[in-house]
């Protein structure tokens, strides 16, 4: 909606498509709300992975060999990547809430619009909105790609660290 007739104050008196734009706004919020809880789902399950495989990979290795070690590079890089998940993923929920429409914003001067101004500026706000919160979700996405990256990482590390143990 960049250099639009709204962006000059200026609401068009006729506007087609108006009321079915209008009308798909709940379901762009809704797909938004999708989006980013599938994100949040993908981090707590990429740190609750994480965390299991540091506590458990330890006790498994532990019941295949006699004693073991943990003075080696490669539980230590498990250890830090482990540690990185959990703290990238940590950050990551807490980062970035989506923005919505309330009613505080409603009362706040659009009650006074007619029904054809009111919804012109829904739309122009969600429009500002969904940008808004597609930048949220997509660095949440990125999030969930490294701790992936990450978690590949930490179980290599814990496997090469248990087969040294073994020997």
């Amino acid at each position: 909606m960049e250099n639009s007739s709204y962006d000059q104050g200026i609401v068009p008196e006729e506007v087609s498509g108006l009321d079915l734009a209008y009308d798909l706004l709940p379901a762009t919020y809704d797909w938004m709300i999708q989006r980013l809880n599938s994100m949040e789902n993908r981090i707590q399950a990429l740190m609750v992975l994480s965390a299991s495989f540091l506590l458990t990979g330890p006790a498994l290795v532990a019941l295949a060999v006699d004693s073991i070690s943990f003075s080696s590079v490669w539980f230590y890089l498990a250890l830090i990547t482990a540690f990185s998940n959990l703290v990238t993923g940590a950050a990551m929920r807490i980062w970035g809430e989506l923005k919505l429409p309330g009613p505080r914003g409603v009362d706040s001067g659009w009650l006074s619009l007619d029904g054809h101004e009111f919804r012109w500026s829904s739309i122009w706000w969600a429009e500002i909105h969904f940008k808004e919160n597609e930048r949220i979700v997509r660095w949440k996405g990125r999030s969930a790609i490294v701790m992936t990256v990450g978690f590949l990482g930490e179980t290599l590390f814990l496997t090469l660290w248990g087969m040294g143990q073994s020997t």
